[in-house]
């Protein structure tokens, strides 16, 4: 068998199948077949609603003792207007496959699971547990993350020494990554009428000079290197239509990125002094929304992460770096609340959350071989 075939035809397979983020139940119950077929251990969980996770565990010789999880999310973004052919038929053109989830990270998953039929096939023998899981909602909220780490505790699972996600990460290995924190604010003014505002306090009015200060502030920062970066993603007000009347409500969602032992509560704590600096009339009310990543960063000294760079210089003809991802996945989750090492690692994707997506049919071979290697070195005795 060609298994670099096999991960392509899987690929197109799982592209083909729409994975809308909360509609993930088609490629859910679609692996959790394959899964099967292929003899291993698997659980089908609905999350929410259409919302499923795929838990599947391939068992080595005797009681296990260490853990590798691989896998990563199934969801994908909506297709972008600007595709030009079906984002659904994945297309293969001068070494690229074009298609929704192609690089995020429908090929990342399949190159993994291939990997996991060819040492099965193979009968490749190893004492210990490998579990891959793909998750819901990662594109959202990370609702499958949450789940697997509420069901890996509830039924008192052993958990991972080491986790990769194959995500569209391949000349560098992510190590780590900032959080992210969504906030609602709200600004209470007094109304009074439009003609004489001095009478009142203009809600409206005051969220612009709050967010100008936001951008001042975590704008600099960012530029500077200094600080992670924010968006403000919608702001509004009840006032409908005309009226000559100051608004006394105005809300706005702003996101920020986390830094290393930035929290939440310390951010909360900062936009409340920036508003009373700035503003200074009014009053503000903050509230943390869904959904929240913490940062973290993995001991770079880990020797499971030593070990896949050492295996991608060897296997792979290349030195992967070290980096900080800017931005957020469910190995946040992962690795605050269950302790697990998680890098994100994957074939080449680009243009992901964009029109003509596609990852760069050689280095799913590439990574496959890597994969394959790491896995066979990963349950050794002298790395145990």
């Amino acid at each position: 068998m060609d298994y670099f075939d096999f991960a392509i035809d899987l690929m197109k397979k799982m592209v083909s199948i729409p994975s809308n983020s909360q509609d993930e139940k088609d490629i859910a119950s679609f692996l959790d077949t394959l899964f099967h077929e292929m003899g291993l251990i698997t659980h089908l969980h609905q999350v929410r609603e259409n919302s499923y996770n795929v838990i599947a565990k391939l068992q080595g010789q005797g009681a296990p003792r260490r853990k590798l999880l691989l896998g990563g999310h199934m969801d994908t973004v909506k297709p972008d207007k600007g595709w030009a052919d079906n984002p659904l038929i994945a297309r293969e053109e001068e070494g690229r496959y074009y298609g929704l989830g192609c690089g995020d990270m429908k090929g990342g998953l399949a190159a993994q699971i291939t990997v996991l039929k060819k040492l099965l096939d193979e009968g490749v023998p190893f004492q210990g547990e490998i579990e891959i899981v793909c998750l819901c909602d990662e594109e959202r909220h990370s609702i499958g993350a949450i789940e697997y780490v509420n069901w890996t505790q509830e039924h008192q699972e052993q958990i991972a020494d080491f986790g990769i996600f194959a995500e569209p990460h391949y000349d560098h290995i992510v190590v780590g990554a900032t959080g992210k924190a969504l906030f609602r604010i709200e600004v209470i003014g007094s109304t009074c009428h439009g003609a004489t505002p001095e009478n009142g306090i203009n809600a409206v009015s005051c969220m612009a000079k709050l967010i100008q200060a936001v951008d001042e502030r975590y704008g600099s920062l960012y530029k500077q290197k200094k600080g992670a970066s924010h968006c403000v993603l919608q702001i509004e007000s009840p006032w409908e239509g005309y009226s000559l009347s100051v608004p006394d409500r105005c809300s706005c969602l702003l996101n920020k990125q986390l830094d290393s032992g930035e929290t939440a509560a310390d951010l909360m704590t900062d936009l409340m002094d920036l508003y009373q600096q700035t503003v200074g009339e009014g009053r503000i009310k903050i509230s943390r929304e869904i959904p929240y990543y913490p940062s973290y960063a993995v001991d770079l000294k880990n020797k499971d992460l030593e070990l896949l760079v050492q295996t991608a210089g060897r296997v792979g003809g290349f030195v992967p770096s070290l980096r900080i991802n800017q931005s957020v996945s469910d190995g946040n989750i992962l690795n605050k609340e269950l302790g697990i090492p998680v890098v994100l690692f994957g074939p080449q994707g680009v243009n992901f959350h964009k029109a003509e997506e596609y990852v760069v049919a050689e280095t799913i071979r590439n990574y496959m071989c890597i994969l394959e290697e790491y896995i066979k070195h990963f349950f050794k005795k002298e790395n145990s």
